[in-house]
């Protein structure tokens, strides 16, 4: 099983997918025999549980979130594996990607945004910050 929470303390640009504030964060059954579905990966509910999200997948009617773990499907192909992921927040364009690890198109991150989930956009330049105590 994938661990639903966080470490306190610890912050690390390079691989923030949402701001602290206004996210959303679910538990979801992904679909067994997916494979390793990435970090980032837009997925849509099918049936009673969640797969990763082709580019046909994103539309208005599916219930869209943002995985926030990278997780094998493939472990238990009897069981489904829950992962942790974002159902609304602000997350970072250029790390939410579809099936296929192609980052959203600008029509793709409408329909997030109507369903709660904005891309924003993140100063490539903005430095790295350590917080970790002793370092």
């Amino acid at each position: 099983m994938s661990n639903l929470y966080g470490v306190a303390g610890v912050y690390n640009p390079q691989y923030l997918l949402a701001s602290p504030e206004g996210q959303d964060v679910i538990g979801v059954n992904l679909k067994p025999g997916q494979g390793a579905v990435a970090r980032g990966t837009v997925l849509y509910k099918n049936g009673e549980m969640y797969e990763a999200a082709d580019a046909a997948a994103i539309i208005e009617t599916n219930d869209l979130v943002v995985c926030d773990e990278t997780a094998d499907t493939d472990k238990n192909p009897s069981v489904a594996e829950v992962a942790r992921a974002y159902r609304a927040g602000h997350l970072l364009a250029g790390r939410v990607l579809v099936k296929d690890g192609s980052a959203v198109t600008a029509a793709q991150a409408l329909i997030l945004r109507k369903q709660g989930i904005v891309l924003d956009i993140m100063d490539q330049g903005a430095p790295v910050v350590n917080n970790q105590a002793g370092q």
